[in-house]
């Protein structure tokens, strides 16, 4: 195909020069459908993208440029980046009632945060965090990814960066190795391919081998379904995951498995992979988290 040059927009306050140190991270967009994330404005493009390029829109992938073809400037500047993920007043009532189940909640979260939220039962944190998953609908706010509005055609993309997981995962007779497999057959990861090799990787580092790939999804355990659900959603390599209570009901070997793993997606990845965590055990959020929220009725405020 080619190259093809990328739109300038003078967003930030004063256009920088390729290759000038902005001194904060910034987004660099490629039609507006690719982008990358970083401090430095590159000199040049590889169209066929490093591996932490992230997907904004659909109407192109990156594959449909010829490998190895060179995007050179003009270059597109979004200015700062900010927070990754927020909900702005969010609130939602009861299905079959006026009554509010949570209102006027509001959170950033900050590339590669985080973050905790605490509570009693029936404060309303799951049904906060299905609100930034935007799994269920909101009746006031709004929730904003990467600085944008999240809406229509974007909601499927977003739901693939920012990926919510179960209290409990459940799976059919599949094994595990076509569990994982399955969401690369979806369009929305299209451009993706399934790594076999980091997936044992990622399971040898909670003590299970090869061979785990070829058990039956309904033969595991609860502590074994966790580490699954939870590893297919990091071979998708979101941005934010969204934690239900990942360990409710586990025992303590298998909730230091799943912490492990959530430990370790974090830090291969330091600055661009976070989490938001709903959890009952206050041990757990201050050993996994680096900013903790507590849920009442006033809202959310900072908990020590």
């Amino acid at each position: 195909m080619g190259t093809r040059p990328v739109e300038r927009s003078a967003v930030a306050p004063e256009e920088p020069a390729v290759g000038a140190s902005l001194g904060f991270p910034c987004r660099v967009a490629m039609h507006s459908l690719v982008s990358w994330t970083g401090s430095r404005v590159p000199k040049r493009w590889e169209a066929a993208g490093p591996p932490d390029w992230t997907y904004v829109g659909i109407r192109m992938t990156v594959s449909e440029f010829a490998p190895g073809s060179l995007v050179d400037a003009p270059i597109r500047v979004d200015g700062g980046i900010g927070h990754v993920l927020s909900a702005h007043d969010v609130g939602r009532r009861r299905p079959d009632s006026n009554e509010w189940l949570i209102r006027g909640l509001s959170v950033a979260v900050e590339p590669g945060e985080r973050v905790a939220v605490v509570g009693p039962t029936g404060a309303g944190k799951t049904v906060f965090l299905r609100a930034l998953a935007l799994l269920d609908p909101i009746h006031e706010g709004r929730i904003h990814w990467n600085g944008r509005p999240v809406s229509g055609d974007l909601t499927p993309i977003f739901r693939s960066r920012v990926v919510y997981l179960h209290q409990r995962a459940q799976f059919d007779d599949l094994s595990v190795e076509e569990i994982l497999r399955q969401p690369f057959t979806f369009r929305i990861h299209r451009g993706r391919s399934y790594d076999r090799a980091r997936v044992i990787g990622l399971f040898e580092s909670v003590g299970r081998g090869e061979a785990f790939l070829g058990q039956s999804g309904r033969n595991l355990s609860g502590g074994e379904s966790q580490l699954v659900a939870l590893a297919r959603a990091m071979i998708l390599e979101p941005e934010i995951l969204l934690l239900d209570e990942p360990t409710a009901s586990l025992d303590a070997a298998a909730t230091r498995q799943v912490e492990t793993l959530i430990e370790r997606w974090c830090s291969t990845g330091p600055g661009t992979r976070g989490f938001v965590l709903v959890s009952h055990d206050a041990d757990q959020t201050r050993r996994l988290a680096t900013r903790r929220l507590a849920l009442s009725p006033a809202g959310l405020r900072p908990e020590p």
